[in-house]
């Protein structure tokens, strides 16, 4: 795998560690957050960005599953914007329109594993809060 300069793995000791998952929490909502804001508002499709948010998601699961806690909600927000985003870009970027079109088929296929439509997800007291 390919390093991305946005993410560093936690080591599996920290896993219980709220300090840890309040970092790896604030990486993730960065990370989004600076590609979010690309794709609206220069409609500019960050791939190091996109990367580091998808290995970041799977960091926070990895913090989850290893406390026995369910993610919030609030961890899915923005992937609706994302996926519109992403659409948009493939069909209509005159420079990323490749690039674009493979990032929204991985995004689709990410949020289907991850099943975007959120059934029985209900908010919950974040681990370490």
């Amino acid at each position: 795998m390919a390093t991305n300069r946005f993410f560093n793995r936690a080591p599996h000791a920290a896993l219980a560690d709220p300090d840890a998952f309040r970092a790896a929490i604030a990486q993730y909502f960065a990370n989004k957050t600076v590609l979010v804001e690309r794709l609206e508002g220069a409609g500019f499709l960050d791939l190091e960005r996109l990367e580091a948010t998808l290995l970041w998601f799977g960091e926070l699961d990895r913090f989850h599953e290893a406390n026995d806690q369910t993610m919030s909600v609030h961890f899915f927000a923005d992937f609706d914007t994302i996926t519109s985003c992403l659409a948009t870009q493939a069909l209509y970027s005159r420079t990323q329109r490749k690039e674009c079109q493979t990032a929204s088929a991985r995004w689709q296929r990410f949020t289907k594993s991850v099943g975007h439509g959120l059934e029985g997800r209900e908010e919950k007291a974040e681990f370490g809060s």
